[in-house]
């Protein structure tokens, strides 16, 4: 919407410009109203290849630290994000249609904190995030039954949800949540 006006008033400013210049015949005003490219709006990407985009750069992650994800769970985050952040957003986080894939930790520092509450909406409906965060816990050397257990106590009360959505090493529920993984790894390994 905010783009069409943007166009709109790009248009109108274009075309008072030369009406201005009143120097040049009347054949030629046509011309210049019809032909300003220095008015003409950028071109419009493809919705649905931006979605690819977007899919590709979800499914770009390749640190072991992090959740996996197959590229049946990243389609299902893009289509379940995408509208809400938006094709325009998605464009000025440096997700482009042209084939050049980014990995997602080069965006996900400058969603904002709605974007990102989106994002992890996204990831809660698509994703089995408490088989994914067990797996991560077991990769970085905790046993899977320990793991598991663990994951279970945070999935029981926001904790988990809050250890996902907090970007911020000093984000109050963030570091709560910290504890209280702590707190189940131990609980789980007695």
């Amino acid at each position: 919407m905010t783009t069409v006006l943007a166009i709109v008033v790009a248009s109108c400013g274009g075309d008072s410009s030369t009406t201005t210049t009143t120097a040049a015949p009347t054949t030629t005003t046509p011309t210049t109203t019809v032909a300003p490219t220095t008015t003409e709006p950028p071109a419009t990407v493809d919705p649905a290849a931006l979605l690819d985009a977007v899919v590709a750069t979800i499914d770009n992650e390749s640190s072991p630290d992090e959740l996996q994800l197959d590229a049946d769970e990243a389609r299902c985050i893009g289509e379940a994000t995408f509208d809400e952040i938006g094709a325009d957003r998605w464009v000025e986080l440096g997700v482009t249609a042209d084939g050049e894939v980014q990995p997602f930790s080069a965006i996900e520092d400058i969603f904002t904190e709605a974007e990102w509450t989106v994002m992890v909406d996204g990831l809660f409906r698509c994703v089995d995030v408490a088989a994914k965060a067990s797996d991560s816990l077991v990769l970085g050397g905790i046993e899977r039954d320990v793991a598991e257990c663990a994951i279970e106590q945070l999935a029981e009360t926001e904790a988990l949800r809050d250890l996902i959505q907090s970007r911020d090493p000093e984000d109050p529920a963030g570091q709560a949540a910290f504890g209280e993984l702590q707190f189940a790894l131990t609980d789980c390994s007695l």
